[in-house]
């Protein structure tokens, strides 16, 4: 069946887009949030108690799936769904418990590992944990956070001493120590356009900026912002450049510019809240691990991620090929809606405008019926995704 609809080529497509949006007024998705209110408002996105007080390490590899650590017991790392489902995806090596994560461009996971002074990568395809770097004179591995080309940068604080120290781990795999005169090191990020390092001191309330060569190496350390209450933890800067900071016992995310300045704070319902990372469909969600409420919730924010935007594919395997087009159909007349000239194997994913999968299969044929009578009104995304990697986005109002 064919639907009337515009047909337009990417550049125009969120033009396009945000006039129906403007012509419909309010929208609402499956969970019934309109999207003129979506930013900034935060809700639960897992069930509440089922981490321990360890939930911490939120990191989204390239595919959108989203991990977190210390799920039902310390040691495991979880992957959770696009519904805020959680299951065991990984286990430690008994004993070991971790923190951090981060994602390099090729999908494999580091895990900061506290309990045995441990960096570990889960390499891409694979769920058992293999040893990446060990020193002895780690105090505590807290947080991790990486270069494109790979470089990673370790927090490490003595929380009893309130000190800490920063390392860098290159592809050799060498732990080097680049500052030892911290404070408790907990937080950290590199900046979008990687000419800055940013680290925080839980304790001292303090962030500190190091400029940044594409060697890893850090000077020029300087005082970027402080606080005068309530704790700091885990940091992600979006692709403009603002730091997204998590103040534990406060209960809030401080968004602050790339001058310093507090742009906003989020308001939060748990008080604990230990770290950040951005996912979604569009790298603009929002994943925070409360550690007093053992969850996560979420919240929509303006900007998408910088890691987020790093897993993306590069030019050569872009999301979105020049030669494909995008139809956005205002108002199917039919319950039904076809998707034809499809690849063979193509996975197909039906997502509402908050990035939950209401549907996700893989095609055996070039065309495909989509159901959508029990569809709420609202925006939805039907992804494509071939086997080379290119990917047709249709928008449906139903």
């Amino acid at each position: 069946m064919k639907f009337k609809g515009f047909e337009v080529n990417f550049p125009r497509y969120f033009v396009v887009a945000e006039l129906i949006l403007l012509f419909c007024s309010i929208v609402q998705s499956s969970l019934g949030a309109t999207i003129s209110g979506d930013f900034y408002v935060s809700r639960d996105f897992t069930k509440t108690d089922i981490f321990t007080g360890g939930c911490e390490g939120p990191a989204v590899d390239s595919k959108g799936n989203l991990y977190a650590v210390n799920l039902t017991n310390n040691g495991t790392i979880a992957i959770i769904d696009t519904a805020g489902n959680a299951r065991i995806f990984a286990t430690l090596h008994s004993g070991n418990i971790g923190n951090g994560i981060r994602f390099d461009r090729f999908d494999n996971m580091y895990i900061a590992e506290y309990v045995g002074h441990n960096i570990f990568i889960i390499p891409s395809g694979k769920t058992k944990a293999e040893l990446y770097c060990h020193q002895s004179a780690f105090n505590q591995p807290n947080d991790l956070a990486i270069m494109s080309n790979g470089i990673l940068f370790a927090s490490d604080p003595n929380w009893a001493a309130q000190t800490g120290k920063l390392w860098r781990i290159g592809a050799d795999k060498i732990a080097v120590l680049l500052d030892e005169n911290l404070g408790t090191t907990n937080g950290i990020e590199v900046s979008p356009d990687e000419k800055h390092l940013y680290v925080n001191e839980s304790a001292q309330l303090a962030i500190w900026r190091f400029d940044l060569n594409e060697k890893g190496e850090i000077s020029h350390k300087t005082l970027f912002t402080s606080f005068v209450d309530f704790g700091l933890d885990g940091m992600r800067c979006d692709i403009d450049g603002n730091l997204y900071v998590t103040r534990y016992g406060k209960g809030t995310v401080a968004i602050i510019s790339p001058e310093g300045k507090l742009l906003r704070e989020v308001m939060l319902t748990g008080k604990d809240v230990s770290n950040i990372a951005f996912g979604g469909i569009d790298g603009r969600s929002c994943f925070v691990t409360m550690a007093d409420r053992k969850m996560i919730e979420t919240f929509r924010t303006e900007t998408p991620g910088r890691e987020w935007n790093l897993s993306r594919p590069t030019s050569a395997t872009p999301l979105i090929s020049p030669e494909n087009k995008m139809k956005i159909f205002p108002n199917p007349a039919s319950s039904k809606f076809k998707i034809s000239k499809i690849s063979p194997d193509s996975n197909i994913q039906v997502t509402d405008i908050s990035g939950h999968v209401l549907l996700q299969f893989k095609s055996n044929s070039e065309e495909e019926i989509l159901d959508v009578s029990d569809w709420k009104k609202g925006l939805y995304m039907v992804s494509i995704r071939s086997k080379n990697n290119c990917e047709s986005l249709k928008w449906i109002k139903n």
